[in-house]
């Protein structure tokens, strides 16, 4: 029941953190393009796509989250 415990809280803030982390580094990695505007100052806001793959953030999420919570509990039975 404890690696469930452990699974579970750090599945939670991995699934807070990924996006957190993935959203920084890309507002760091974000150039503004000012060759594309003619004639002056562009009015509209661009915010980009939407190209997360959510399954596969979850799968990976919840990879590291069973991985951390069995390497835990396998040091702790030794």
């Amino acid at each position: 029941m404890k690696k469930y415990f452990v699974f579970l809280i750090s599945f939670i803030l991995l699934y807070m953190a990924l996006p957190m982390l993935l959203g920084a580094l890309a507002t760091a990695l974000y150039t503004p393009d000012f060759y594309a505007i003619k004639g002056g100052h562009s009015q509209s806001v661009e915010f980009g796509e939407i190209n997360s793959m959510p399954l596969l953030e979850t799968l990976l999420i919840g990879t590291i989250a069973y991985l951390l919570s069995q390497k835990l509990f396998e040091s702790a039975k030794i």
